[in-house]
Order: C-alpha cells, then sequence, then structure tokens
C-alpha cells in the first residue's frame, strides 16, 4: 500500500464527477433520513412494529425486479435523463408520503405503495451510476473517484439519520420526509446538467439487451464466482445484524441503546473505510477485496465471544465498516476497468441482483435458526459461512490472480 494524494485532488476538478458526487450526497441525505422518519410516522399514525416492517420492506421488494430492466434501459438511454428521471420520481413518492403524514390520511398500504415506488426508482438509478464513473474519470483517476464517491455517500447517511431524529421530534415525520423529497429533487437537477458521451444505438429489443448483459456477466468467472460469494456472505451478515445482533443486545448488552452504538460504529467504520480505500494500491486488488469480505465475521464472532462487552462487539461492527467499504471501493473500480462500458449498466445490475437476492431468505433463515439452537451457536454459524465463502472464493486462481488495469480503460 502507498498513498497518492495527487488523484483524490485531480478527481475533484473534474465537473461531470463533482456533480456525480454531489448528488450522491443529497440523495444518501434524503435516504438516511427515511427509515426514521418512516418509523416514527407509522406509530404516530397508530401502526405497530408489523405495520413498520411493511412499510419497509416494500421498498426491498420493489427494488429487486426492476434491476435488471434499469440495468437494459441505463445501456439503451441516456444515463443521466434515467438517473434523473428516477431522482425525480423518488422525489416525489417521498413528497406524497409526507403529505400523507401531514394530511393525517397515513395508513399502512399507501405509506407501502409510495415506498415501493421509490425502490421501483432506485432499481433503475442504481446500474445507470455504477456506470456513470468511467465516462467522466480517467482510469487512473477511478480508484480515488470510488473512495470519494463512498465517502460522501456515508457522510450524507449519517447526516441524514442525525437530522431526522431532531426533525421527526420537533416537526413531526411529514417535514422530515419532505426534505428526503427536496434532496432527490436537487440529485435530479444535478444529474440532468452532466454530460456524457451518447449510448450507442444496438437496435436490441429489452429482453435480447437483458440476455446480452447476463452472457456478459456469466462470461467472467471472477465477476461470476464473486457474485455469488457476496450473495451467500449478504444472507449470513444481515442475519447477524438484523436479526441475531438485536436478540444479543437484548439478552446481554442491555438493549437498544448499546445496539445503537454498535450501529454507529459501524457507520464510522464505513467512513473510515473510505479514507483507507484512498491509500490502497494492491497488483491484485481482487485478491485484497476478497480478504477484506472475511471482516464481514467480525460483527458475529464478537458477539458470540464478548457476552456483556459492548464495545468490543462495537469494535467488530466497525472493523467490518472498514472492510466492506474497501471491498465495495476495489470491486467497483475492477468492474470499470474491466467490463466494457456499452455493458457495464446490464452486468452491474446483475452484481446487484444477485447481491441482495439472499437478504431475506437469509434475515428469515436466521429467526428460525434462533428457536432451533442456542443464539451463540447460530452467531458462529453465521460467521462460519461468511470466512468459508471468502476462503472458498480464493481457490478460484482468476480471483487470486486478476491485476488491477489503470493504465488503460476497458475495451469498448
Amino acid at each position: 500500500m502507498k498513498s497518492s494524494p495527487r488523484p483524490v485532488v485531480d478527481v475533484l476538478r473534474l465537473p461531470g464527477f463533482r456533480n456525480l458526487v454531489a448528488a450522491r450526497f443529497l440523495a444518501l441525505i434524503g435516504n438516511g433520513t427515511a427509515p426514521v422518519a418512516l418509523a416514527f410516522g407509522v406509530m404516530a399514525a397508530g401502526g405497530s412494529g408489523a405495520d413498520i416492517g411493511i412499510v419497509v420492506a416494500a421498498r426491498g421488494f420493489a427494488l429487486l425486479p426492476g434491476l435488471l430492466l434499469g440495468g437494459a434501459l441505463a445501456d439503451r438511454f441516456s444515463r443521466t435523463a434515467v438517473m434523473a428521471w428516477s431522482d425525480a420520481v423518488a422525489g416525489l413518492s417521498a413528497a406524497f408520503t409526507a403529505y400523507l403524514f401531514g394530511s393525517g390520511g397515513a395508513d399502512t398500504w399507501s405509506l407501502a405503495a409510495a415506498q415501493a415506488v421509490n425502490g421501483a426508482a432506485a432499481s433503475f438509478f442504481l446500474p445507470a451510476s455504477k456506470s456513470v464513473v468511467p465516462m467522466v474519470v480517467p482510469p487512473a483517476q477511478r480508484q480515488a473517484a470510488n473512495s470519494l464517491m463512498s465517502l460522501s455517500m456515508q457522510f450524507g447517511v449519517v447526516l441524514g439519520s442525525a437530522g431526522a431524529g431532531i426533525t421527526v421530534a420537533n416537526l413531526g415525520a411529514g417535514w422530515a420526509m419532505s426534505v428526503n423529497a427536496l434532496t432527490f429533487f436537487a440529485s435530479a437537477v444535478l444529474v440532468s446538467r452532466m454530460r456524457l458521451p451518447p449510448v450507442a444505438a444496438t437496435g436490441e429489443s429489452v429482453l435480447r439487451s437483458i440476455r446480452t448483459g447476463w452472457r456478459e456477466f456469466s462470461s467472467h468467472r471472477w465477476v461470476l464466482v464473486v457474485v455469488v460469494q457476496f450473495m451467500v456472505i449478504m444472507s449470513a451478515f444481515h442475519a447477524t445484524l438484523n436479526v441475531l445482533g438485536p436478540l444479543a443486545a437484548e439478552r446481554h448488552l442491555g438493549g437498544p441503546a448499546s445496539w445503537g452504538f454498535v450501529l454507529a460504529a459501524n457507520s464510522t467504520g464505513y467512513i473510515l473505510g473510505g479514507l483507507v480505500a484512498l491509500r490502497v494500491r494492491a497488483r491484485y486488488p481482487l485478491r485484497v477485496a476478497v480478504l477484506m469480505t472475511l471482516l464481514f465475521a467480525a460483527p458475529g464472532v464478537c458477539l458470540a465471544l464478548a457476552t456483556g462487552h459492548t464495545w468490543i462487539v462495537a469494535a467488530g461492527t466497525l472493523v467490518n465498516g472498514v472492510g466492506a467499504t474497501v471491498f465495495t471501493v476495489l470491486w467497483d473500480t475492477l468492474l470499470q476497468q474491466r467490463i466494457p462500458p456499452r455493458y457495464l449498466s446490464r452486468v452491474a445490475s446483475y452484481d446487484a441482483l444477485g447481491s441482495l437476492a439472499a437478504v431475506p431468505v437469509g434475515t428469515a433463515a436466521a429467526g428460525l435458526l434462533s428457536e432451533a439452537v442456542p443464539l451463540n451457536t447460530a452467531l458462529w454459524a453465521c460467521s462460519a459461512v461468511i470466512l468459508v465463502s471468502g476462503l472458498v472464493t480464493l481457490c478460484f486462481r482468476d480471483v487470486r490472480n486478476l491485476t488491477g488495469a489503470d493504465e488503460q480503460a476497458a475495451p469498448t
């Protein structure tokens, strides 16, 4: 590893990248605001914990089906238009939610419908945004660009979460969701002002474009292997953080306040990871990235070992946050370097779909597992799944020996 500050300075001079990083910062403020506002808004409207679950889950269920279509459209049409319209629709869904809270007409299903629209909009934005960085940033500066993107997004989430608590407590959930809407509208303006090269027309139908994207995605064994690994990791990690962790906190760490401290440490780790990623220079970046995924086991291991010691668990989630961000930066940079630009949105959509598809399965299985075996056994099992999947992935030569490609862009 070595420090290379010059690309950081240079990348911030690129107007297209400045617009993109500012847009993501603003949108992530909104994403940090929404969960707090929704939870307390639902409760203020007389809803239960089950109602909160329905409203929050609606976004995730709507996100997954649209990813492949979003990737295909982003590789066919103007990516700035796809992102701007996605942000505008997300802003309208947030504004409608604010209206429901403010008017007293909020009910579970109308709120869930608004969140489903928000998730569908995100499914179009995500693949398009993944393919924009190589269009506005030269190859040698992409790792710095991805690191700065990660930092801005994490700061946005932290700022949004903190601001939402204050806004909801003093003004109500409706005002907090109004802020959420404004951040999306501002993001839409910023991305619409980006000037990107036109997308070459292929003449393919949308369905054929999706199939072509699958062929490109599956033709790179290192991509396929790591996405399958990450599918396994995400199911076990979210089982730990969303189900088993809160159970352990309730039984051994003192309850919600302690768990809030643990999650704050995780957010801090994500920010620190962005700073670390700025300094990483590896001959075999995918090898380093996969080693970072082993740190996803840290929260589960610390929860199993450190009964009653909140600070040890917090250290585990902080380490996980650092590893997660370094992995993401190196992974995104490799995709931008190695995947031809005309396929990048579609490959990114399969990547996102694979990474997220098993999360609900893992979360549901964790609940059943926690009732069938002792909690520590469940925590060790999830941690073992993460560690074994990482070690198995490193057995593939394509993963171990893939080099960086800073000196040249991906072929077109």
